[in-house]
């Protein structure tokens, strides 16, 4: 993949290469979600790194590729509950359904995410359709005026949305392993879809 830097006058485009680890199951201790996820705190530390630097386009790539990632967390946790057929397919849903898929279940007072703050995802949701704008924006020259504004406050209202995830996906997982057993899902949660979001 390529990620664009923009600069002073220039936009450079630089060979990105981050790779995300496969996540663990949510039921899992803390301290073995560490140990078998050094990923995470890396990556989470590299984009606070790319704030504090001014490297704003790679810190919305890696804003993007956190979001993916926890909004995985969220639906792996519960998986297993889900009536769906199972996904065969390695890739994924798109992340706009996977989003619909866990503000359903918000809406329904679904176990723990009954507590999970109802306005967060949809921010999240418009956050990823600015950035898909702003790519499509860096491919015509008549949209570089201001541009370097525009990043950089993408950069930094996505690294706070990274960490209001991260702290309500806290609450999840500690819901969870608190569980028994998952609930089992709740009727009309709103899901179309024909099999399960992830291949787990």
């Amino acid at each position: 993949m390529f990620l664009t830097r923009a600069g002073g006058r220039g936009i450079i485009f630089l060979h990105y290469a981050a790779q995300t680890a496969n996540e663990v199951n949510a039921m899992q201790p803390e301290e073995i979600r560490e140990q078998e996820l050094p990923e995470r705190p890396k990556y989470k530390k590299r984009l606070e790194k790319a704030i504090n630097e001014a490297r704003y386009v790679e810190a919305t790539w890696l804003c993007h590729a956190l979001m993916n990632q926890r909004v995985n967390r969220l639906i792996e946790g519960y998986l297993s509950a889900c009536p769906k057929k199972p996904r065969f397919s390695p890739s994924e849903a798109p992340l706009a359904t996977r989003i619909a898929c866990v503000q359903g279940l918000i809406e329904a007072d679904y176990g723990a995410l009954a507590q999970y703050d109802p306005t967060l995802l949809a921010q999240v949701k418009q956050w990823c359709d600015q950035r898909a704008q702003l790519v499509h924006d860096l491919t015509r020259l008549d949209r570089y005026e201001g541009i370097d504004d525009v990043i950089e406050g993408m950069a930094r209202n996505g690294f706070e949305l990274c960490k209001r995830l991260g702290n309500e996906n806290k609450k999840v997982r500690e819901w969870m392993r608190e569980a028994e057993q998952l609930p089992a899902f709740p009727q009309g949660c709103g899901c179309e879809a024909k099999q399960r979001c992830i291949k787990v």
